[in-house]
């Protein structure tokens, strides 16, 4: 079976007791009454950290207890122009970037030298790159870790793997806390001993949906129209939805694929044979995914490993039930049969089957259940208010208290409960 309740992020039953808020050093606490500087360290700016980022430094901005919001990014992975680049709290400091391994050391360099001049209050590491950036020597201030997925979960060799996992274990040992975005990203971590004083999961969550006044997109009432949203890429399996979706015989069967090949080597022997059944929008930005989303009468997400899966809450907020295959966080999200179904990503009869079968009255029937556990259990107010009581902790007793709205926790859904 394939049926799995919403984990409860404030249960720590799995952590060992010795490592439970333990060993957390409180320095540089700030005088009463005093706001924070926070700073954050990011490379990529698109996909889901990027979004995951740009909606945590929005609601940081609006937050009274902060005082100055520092953004260290990519000089080429981050856009030039941000959408609160004029905001009176926010400062913006770019360094250059690379994955080459012999210029790692200058891009550390820069991103140390930034954080030395600004004495932030606490620094924000997102993603694996930023992560090595900003902790291969310590920085004088607690240090918040969040890999948005970690390296060694991803289909590689087992020696690369382990490589991985054992440079995340030192690095771990500069940092203060580690945020995990799902139970399953937390287990692995902790199976390769990657683990800091402070270990949190908090399942991300997205803000109440924003709609234009226009459809983006025409799509045919009578149809099922189901969406993929994201890379067209391995990781996001991609060419198992194709074959999938290919298997099914119905005509009514509409599939639209929202994104694009990340790079142009992509496009070799990728390129999907023709079917009228499918259509290709492209890109769309960031502000415009709800206006596609509602569109829609499903949204299916096929990865191959996932961290958590941003797609499927963004479907959810739009009232979408959503398709997922069983790896990484992606079943976090989804009571099979309640708002959505749990597919084994190896069985694409599974998934062919799926689609065919798929009918308009369940689809809007668990289109409103994923509303409710969105609501319920996927809100950016929930997500924000577990990753400021983290900062608390980090920052010491001295720091603006947290308000019982910003502190308050989710309740695992019960699909029992709700009438399922």
């Amino acid at each position: 079976m394939f049926v799995k309740a919403l984990a409860d992020t404030e249960s720590e039953a799995h952590i060992p007791h010795d490592l439970r808020d333990s060993g957390v050093v409180l320095r540089g606490l700030p005088a009463p009454g005093r706001t924070w500087n926070i700073a954050h360290v990011t490379e990529v700016w698109n996909g889901g950290v990027g979004s995951y980022v740009h909606a945590l430094i929005r609601q940081q901005l609006e937050d009274e207890r902060i005082g100055t919001v520092h953004l260290i990014c990519s000089e080429s992975r981050t856009p030039e122009a941000l959408e609160f680049d004029n905001h009176p709290k926010l400062r913006v400091h770019r360094y250059p970037s690379s994955r080459k391994p012999w210029l790692v050391f200058r891009a550390h360099r820069a991103v140390k030298q930034i954080i030395a001049e600004l004495g932030p209050d606490l620094v924000h590491l997102h993603s694996t790159f930023a992560g090595v950036y900003g902790r291969l020597s310590r920085v004088g201030c607690p240090v918040v870790y969040c890999a948005h997925g970690w390296s060694f979960t991803q289909d590689l060799q087992p020696a690369v793997a382990t490589f991985y996992g054992w440079a995340e274990a030192w690095l771990s040992n500069r940092t203060d806390a580690l945020i995990h975005i799902s139970h399953d990203e937390f287990r692995a971590a902790w199976q390769r001993n990657v683990r800091a004083p402070l270990n949190r999961v908090i399942l991300h969550g997205v803000r109440r949906p924003v709609y234009s006044r226009t459809a983006p997109v025409q799509v045919d009432a009578n149809a099922i129209n189901i969406a993929y949203l994201g890379r067209f890429d391995r990781q996001k399996g991609t060419s198992a939805l194709l074959e999938a979706f290919r298997a099914t015989t119905r005509a009514d069967l509409k599939l639209y694929m929202i994104g694009d090949y990340e790079r142009e080597s992509g496009r070799i022997g990728t390129v999907p044979q023709q079917d009228p059944r499918i259509s290709w929008l492209g890109w769309v930005e960031r502000n415009e995914i709800d206006d596609y989303l509602s569109q829609f009468d499903v949204v299916v997400i096929p990865s191959r490993w996932e961290g958590f899966g941003l797609v499927a809450t963004e479907a959810m907020r739009n009232s979408k039930p959503v398709i997922v295959s069983h790896r990484g966080g992606l079943p976090e999200q989804v009571v099979h049969g309640y708002n959505g179904w749990v597919f084994p990503f190896e069985d694409r009869a599974a998934l062919s089957d799926l689609l065919q079968n798929l009918d308009k009255v369940t689809l809007l029937e668990m289109g409103r259940n994923a509303r409710a556990v969105w609501a319920r259990s996927f809100t950016d107010t929930r997500a924000f208010g577990e990753l400021m009581d983290v900062y608390a902790k980090l920052i010491g007793a001295g720091s603006p208290p947290v308000t019982s709205e910003q502190a308050s926790s989710f309740t695992p859904l019960d699909a029992a409960a709700n009438g399922s």
